[in-house]
């Protein structure tokens, strides 16, 4: 199943939507223009529901029939922008930079996934955000080994509901990644972030370039940390492994 994801308000495409089957175990994500293109296969039970989705617009179902038939091979989604939480820091003054999560930079302890572009998959941290409020500043990833030549991420953070982070992200960042190893450094605009509570920090591949047939993808891992969150597309629940990325925020406090 191919089609394009739009805007409602202006038919300007909409980058990267979510695309995943409710019924199923199939999902990824579009590319740079919003277009995408999904391996249906009837099973049973049959996917009957197309699910879309965006950060900034309302997420959208769509019948598989009918984008079978032709009509809806063009999905618009209507414009809803998400709302971050607000931190109160009423005559408190920002005194330093901290950084949480963990910081392990090994190359023997790695985690690391078979780098499918536009695939859906994510990888991430739980981040504690402490009593006090902060503003997330940036985010840091520790690559063990990279052979690609460069990297379209996808960083998101998570609302947690009753310890489980939620199923839509709160806040998305893009950035490309040039480096093979070491510490990369996102900032996340010209704004830092307003970090109240605890959060799920992810990373998604959504482009990947490279002149070899072959390539590989390991990111630092600790042994000892809240463990990792992961999943294969936006349709699939959460789950947890014990080994925990390499993955921190910088914060104001």
């Amino acid at each position: 199943m191919a089609g394009t994801v739009i805007s409602c308000a202006d038919g300007t495409p909409v980058p990267y939507p979510s695309v995943y089957l409710r019924e199923g175990n199939r999902g990824v994500s579009g590319d740079s223009l919003g277009r995408f293109r999904l391996v249906y296969a009837p099973a049973a039970p049959p996917a009957n529901f197309m699910v879309i989705s965006s950060l900034g617009f309302a997420t959208d179902t769509v019948s598989v029939r009918r984008f079978l038939s032709g009509d809806r091979s063009v999905i618009c989604l209507t414009p809803a922008p998400a709302a971050l939480p607000e931190v109160s820091l009423t005559g408190k003054r920002l005194r330093r930079l901290r950084t949480l999560g963990n910081r392990s930079e090994s190359r023997t302890i790695v985690t690391g996934w078979s780098v499918d572009p536009r695939s859906g998959a994510e990888r991430g941290t739980l981040i504690k955000a402490g009593k006090n409020p902060r503003l997330l500043k940036r985010v840091n990833i520790h690559l063990a080994r990279s052979t690609y030549d460069s990297l379209r991420v996808r960083v998101n953070l998570y609302a947690l509901h009753d310890k489980r982070p939620e199923t839509e992200p709160l806040y998305a960042h893009y950035a490309t990644v040039y480096l093979t190893e070491g510490w990369v450094g996102i900032p996340l605009g010209p704004d830092p972030l307003p970090l109240k509570d605890d959060v799920l920090l992810t990373l998604e591949i959504v482009e990947a370039w490279s002149k070899r047939d072959k390539n590989v993808l390991l990111l630092s891992a600790g042994l000892f940390t809240r463990g990792l969150y992961h999943r294969e597309h936006r349709g699939q629940p959460w789950r947890r492994a014990r080994t925990g990325l390499s993955m921190t925020v910088t914060v104001w406090e």
